[in-house]
C-alpha cells in the first residue's frame, strides 16, 4: 500500500513448488486508513499509520494470522465478527486436592464467542473457536478498541498444601479473579458452543468480508 486507502487481499496460500510448502503472504497498509483481508493458513500484515481495519477470513485450525503493529483506531474482525475483548478470569481451572500434578489454571480473557484472549509482555495472542490463532505485536489494552485488563502476571493463581485436619492435607487454589462457566470442564471443552452464534461464526460468516470501501 501507499499513501492513500488501500485495500489489500493476501488470497489463499499457494504452494511453493521448491519447498512443497505453503509460503505466507505479507500485506503492508503504509499511511492512509486501509482494509487489509488476511487469508489461508499463515499471514502477516502491518497496517502503519491511519485507522485501519484487519479482516480475517477462511481460517481453520491451525492457521497463524500475526498483525506486526497496534493503534487504537484500529480494529480487527474474525470472519466478520468485530473482536472487543471480554473480561479477565480463570478461563479453566483443573486440579485435584490429592494431586498436585493435575494442578492447572488458565487465565485470560473470554468472551461470550469462545475467543480466548491472553496479554502478556506487550503482545496479545487470541485463540479462536476453530483453533486459528491471532497474535498482535505491541499491543496496550484498548488498541484495536479490544480491552482484557491487566496484562497476565502469571500469578493470579496460586496453589497451596494446606492440613485441613490432623495429617490430612490438601492442595487449594486461591485466586482474586472470577472462574468462568467452563473452569471445570477440561482442556476438552468446546469453545465455539458458547453460544447459539457458534454455528453463524463457523458457517455463515465463514466469508463475510467488507461490503464497502473506505471513504
Amino acid at each position: 500500500g501507499g499513501d492513500d486507502n488501500d485495500f489489500l487481499d493476501s488470497g489463499l496460500n499457494v504452494i511453493d513448488p521448491n519447498s512443497d510448502t505453503e509460503r505466507e503472504d505479507q500485506l503492508f497498509g503504509g499511511d492512509g486508513d486501509d482494509i487489509l483481508i488476511m487469508r489461508g493458513i499463515w499471514c502477516i500484515a502491518t497496517g502503519g499509520a491511519g485507522d485501519d481495519q484487519f479482516w480475517i477470513a477462511d481460517s481453520s485450525e491451525g492457521a497463524t494470522y500475526s498483525i506486526l503493529d497496534s493503534d487504537s483506531g484500529d480494529s480487527l474482525y474474525w470472519h466478520g465478527y468485530h473482536l472487543t475483548g471480554g473480561t479477565k478470569q480463570v478461563i479453566e481451572l483443573i486440579y485435584d486436592p490429592a494431586d498436585p500434578d493435575v494442578n492447572y489454571a488458565d487465565v485470560g480473557a473470554l468472551d461470550s464467542y469462545g475467543f480466548r484472549y491472553y496479554f502478556s509482555d506487550g503482545s496479545l495472542n487470541i485463540s479462536a473457536p476453530d483453533g486459528s490463532g491471532i497474535i498482535i505485536a505491541d499491543f496496550s489494552n484498548g488498541d484495536f478498541g479490544i480491552n482484557v485488563g491487566a496484562a497476565i502476571s502469571g500469578t493470579e493463581v496460586t496453589f497451596t498444601y494446606d492440613e485441613v485436619s490432623e495429617n490430612v492435607w490438601e492442595w487449594h487454589y486461591h485466586t482474586s479473579l472470577s472462574l468462568s462457566s467452563i473452569a471445570n470442564n477440561g482442556h476438552d471443552f468446546d469453545y465455539a458452543s458458547l453460544s447459539g452464534f457458534a454455528s453463524t461464526l463457523a458457517n455463515d460468516g465463514a466469508n463475510a468480508l467488507p461490503t464497502s470501501w473506505l471513504p
